[in-house]
């Protein structure tokens, strides 16, 4: 290695140059094929469009898909809300629809004595 780096110290600047030309020559088919291989790769890295609609498309339907979740989740909520509000709410129609029933009893009742009464006036007459 020490007689290779004496020889090269002793090459002239003009060898030098012819020798980096040469090299450089010989790599250039390889660098056009490497320029082509890395065009390639950087291509089929890229998404195309038809990915970046398709994970649009998730990431919106994945968002929905929240929302969705929260308004049946506050839908389910007011729903169990006012089903027991309307249970409530039957419970006193029951209580006052027993309650009425008394009163119609008692209605029934006066009509009842009306007539009778209203019957002997007629019968008196």
């Amino acid at each position: 290695m020490a007689t290779a780096l004496k020889e090269a110290h002793l090459m002239t600047i003009a060898e030098l140059d012819e020798a980096i030309s040469k090299l450089t020559s010989e790599l250039e088919p390889h660098r056009a094929t490497w320029k082509r291989e890395m065009q390639d790769l950087q291509e089929q890295e890229k998404p195309n469009e038809l990915e970046i609609s398709h994970w649009r498309n998730v990431r919106s339907s994945d968002e929905l898909r929240e929302r969705c979740g929260i308004s049946h989740a506050k839908a389910s909520k007011q729903l169990q809300i006012a089903r027991a509000e309307v249970e409530e709410l039957e419970k006193k129609r029951e209580v006052l629809s027993s309650e009425n029933e008394g009163f119609m009893t008692l209605d029934t009742y006066l009509k009842g004595l009306k007539r009778g009464r209203d019957r002997k006036d007629g019968l008196r007459e």
